[in-house]
């Protein structure tokens, strides 16, 4: 399987790589505008039902688009770990791949955490019970996608250190 792998990485290099840096920068760019342009549109809202749903719909557009990309992302991510065969070479760098696997893992169970929130948010707010609906809301645009967009961030630049771009 190793050496299928390597094979069609040293094949399709180009093309994974640009799958892989361009799912990254529409993962990130798209994490920061919900995170930092359309939070306080969205919070701007004054009439609470029609806030929280247009909160909902519009995380549910942005989580259905960003996470093709970050499978994606992830999956090349892998394919290049195993194409260009770091487990072989420095220990140190041999780490920091792991390390960048451990963090899309973290970023994926936050995205499945958002997913929980976000159901979480739709409940409280066909109840009406809007306190829990704004909690929840507050807690995805607030701190969890900021904070996938810092993870984001690091995995390119753990990426640029690795050299996978050269």
């Amino acid at each position: 399987m190793h050496n299928v792998i390597v094979e069609f990485y040293n094949k399709y290099y180009v093309y994974i790589l640009v799958l892989y840096f361009g799912g990254a920068a529409l993962l990130i760019g798209s994490t920061f505008c919900m995170s930092f342009v359309l939070k306080p549109v969205i919070f701007g809202i004054k009439i609470p039902n029609l806030k929280y749903t247009k909160a909902i719909k519009a995380i549910k557009k942005f989580l259905n688009f960003t996470f093709l990309f970050f499978i994606i992302t992830m999956g090349n991510g892998v394919i290049i770990s195993v194409g260009k065969d770091f487990n072989s070479g420095n220990p140190g760098i041999n780490s920091i791949v792991h390390i960048v696997q451990a963090m899309w893992i973290f970023m994926g169970m936050n995205f499945l955490f958002v997913f929980y929130k976000l159901k979480e948010a739709f409940k409280s707010a066909q109840a009406r019970e809007n306190v829990e609906a704004h909690e929840s809301l507050e807690l995805i645009l607030s701190y969890i996608l900021p904070f996938n967009l810092c993870i984001g961030i690091a995995l390119v630049y753990f990426n640029v250190l690795l050299g996978i771009g050269a």
